[in-house]
Parts: structure tokens; sequence; C-alpha cells
């Protein structure tokens, strides 16, 4: 369940207890909707405590995915209210800031999930941003195969594999990405990820399916949780792509043979 704004009821949907019910841990990705300067002076508070103390009161163990792909230009919460990209140390002290507040709200039953974009992993803010250990229990990122000439990919552009896009398009110990920085430190979920069709070759979001599952069994060890974004933008806004699982035969197959792999039954 995902939120960029205060419109957001935590648990009214009843999505949270649904999740609980069926042996799950929700994940909520959610951020309150201020820049970052306004964040740090406490213009937020009264939502983010409004938050907490619901959550509090429901009382069930949850992850909080908060200010993700914050090392990017396109969020609010990448900025500040004069326009200005936040700093390092600005988002430091937004995360703090927020966990902090949360936390003296009442709410102890929250994992709290830092989540930058991986595109940017390395190039700018985001390793310096790292709020602490103390003040983060997972790591994740976000990204996807946009099949696309001018779209980031690793070393290349073009068809990305789940490798490409994670582990920056190396392998082994010259492999790089927030997976491999936070081994041994801290688990790793990949928080969103996709991949489109690929018009010139039949089969290829299937293949792209059982290579993730391939490459996550031998490459990355620190990934205990993927999240894939099961939804067809296209029927929604007319050139948006269509990450959804079953957006062709082989696709459908390809996720079925990643999902019901023992190693993930059993991980």
């Amino acid at each position: 369940m995902t939120s960029g704004a205060t419109d957001y009821q935590p648990v009214v949907s009843g999505k949270e207890n649904w999740a609980v019910n069926n042996g799950m841990i929700p994940l909520v990705s959610w951020t309150p909707d201020y820049y970052v300067d306004q964040i740090i002076a406490g213009q937020a508070d009264s939502c983010l405590i409004s938050f907490a103390q619901r959550y509090a009161a429901w009382g069930k163990r949850f992850m909080l995915r908060m200010y993700w792909e914050f090392n990017g230009n396109w969020e609010k919460w990448s900025k500040n209210s004069n326009g200005t990209l936040a700093t390092a140390a600005q988002q430091i002290a937004m995360w703090r800031h927020t966990v902090d507040v949360m936390r003296n709200a009442g709410m102890t039953n929250a994992s709290w999930v830092w989540s930058p974009d991986e595109g940017g992993w390395g190039r700018d803010i985001a390793q310096a941003s790292y709020p602490g250990d103390s003040y983060v229990d997972w790591v994740a990122s976000d990204a996807y195969n946009w099949n696309d000439p001018s779209a980031w990919c690793g070393t290349h552009s073009g068809w990305c594999s789940f490798s490409d896009i994670f582990h920056h398009s190396q392998t082994g110990a010259s492999a790089t990405g927030v997976e491999v920085s936070f081994r041994g430190r801290k688990p790793y979920m990949v928080a969103e990820t996709g991949t489109k069709e690929d018009p010139t070759m039949a089969g290829r979001k299937g293949q792209w399916m059982t290579a993730m599952r391939d490459a996550v069994k031998s490459d990355f060890p620190n990934l205990y949780a993927i999240v894939y974004t099961d939804v067809d933008y296209s029927s929604l806004i007319a050139g948006q792509p269509n990450w959804a699982i079953n957006s062709s035969t082989s696709s459908l197959d390809g996720f079925k043979a990643f999902a019901d792999d023992p190693y993930f039954i059993t991980r």
C-alpha cells in the first residue's frame, strides 16, 4: 500500500489486517506531503504523530518505507520549499527527525525501511545520506527494466536484466549497489521493480523473470524480499508501461517459475 500524501488513513481500509491474518508482514510506503526543510523544521509533526499513534494503537508489526527515491529529483521529499535539491545532511536530518517524532509518539512496532533509487546509487547523494544503523532496520532500492535506449541500466542502456539494474552490470567482486554495500550490516529488499515486454522478441519478459530467479540465488546473498510492481499502467494512462505479471503467457509462466522455486519458500 502506497501513499505520498496526507489522504492516507492508516488501518482504516483493512488491508493491513488482511495481510497479517494471512501470515504476512505489511509493507507500507508512506510519506507526509511536505518538503524536506519543512519536515526538518517540524511543520509535518502533527501529521507524523497522527500516523504514528494510529499504528501504535493497531499494535501489530509492520514495515514502514518512507521518502523512497529521495536521491532523485522527481519527489517532493527530494526538494526544499524554495525548489533546491536537499543536501545529504538535510536528508539525514529529515529521516532522523521523522523517526524520533514517531517513536516518541509511541510507535515501536515499525521496522524502518530506507529506500533510495538504485539508478543514482554511488553517483549522487544516496550513500552520503544514510541516517545510521540505529535509525534503519532494512535497506532497499527501486529500479525497472524500461527497455529504452535512453534509460539508465548499469553500464549500458536498452534491455536491462535484474543483475544489470541492481548490480550495475557487474558480477562477483566487481558488483556494486545497495545490496552489495550493506551485506553483513542490514537486510536488503528490492522495494519496486518490473519489466516491460520486448516487442521485438516474444517471450523475453518471461526469460527476464527466470533470469531474475537465477541471479538472486547465485549473486544476491543479502536479498530477502522482492516487491514486483504487478500493475498495467498503460490501461490507466496512455503511453505508460505495462509491468503486469500476466502481460503475456511467457511472462506469467516465468514469474511462476520464479515464485515457486523452493529457494524462496525456505529462504
